[in-house]
């Protein structure tokens, strides 16, 4: 239906007569062929370079520094290292305290009374580590350590969770000794 309009044969018309007789437009092809060929190229280059030098970073530990990471400034000595100090023992013990818990919902519970009372402290202002910038930067370290410690004991809970009910389930059945 469509291929009786007039304009359309006429389109095509003109492209089977300029397509294979003109020799401007077969140096045209040939010359966008050799351009799309050179930017092809210049892009796989760029993309095995790249690759290569981050895989030679990965392997032997050399390379450009990942974007974001900076080197952590010193903290002045004082009220503030102390309770940094404090705050990651208090996420260690709690990281220990959930390790024995069966379900998620369990292990979250422990792991946030672990954390007092040091965190409860932080919680409740006028806290040393707001003075700086890099007192700020490492607080803000512990915060995440903090953070992932709690993913870490619910995920751990969750998978050993199972393996510790079967355990003691064995060791309920066991038959009393001589």
């Amino acid at each position: 239906m469509f291929s009786s309009l007039p304009s359309e044969r006429r389109a095509r018309q003109w492209l089977v007569e300029i397509s294979e007789d003109d020799p401007h437009i077969v140096a045209a092809r040939k010359r966008g062929s050799r351009y799309l060929t050179i930017v092809f190229g210049a892009f796989a280059i760029a993309f095995i370079v790249i690759s290569v030098a981050e895989l030679i970073g990965a392997v032997f530990g050399v390379g450009l520094p990942i974007a974001g990471v900076t080197a952590p400034s010193n903290l002045p000595a004082g009220s503030c290292v102390e309770r940094l100090k404090e705050l990651q023992a208090a996420v260690d013990r709690a990281v220990a305290s959930a390790s024995r818990a069966t379900s998620d919902d369990e292990a979250a519970a422990a792991y946030r009374r672990a954390l007092s009372p040091e965190w409860d402290e932080a919680r409740a202002g006028s806290d040393p580590c707001a003075a700086d910038a890099p007192s700020q930067d490492a607080l803000a370290a512990v915060v995440r350590l903090r953070r992932a410690g709690e993913e870490v004991a619910r995920r751990q809970a969750v998978e050993l969770g199972p393996l510790r009910q079967d355990v003691a389930a064995y060791l309920a059945r066991r038959p009393p000794s001589p």
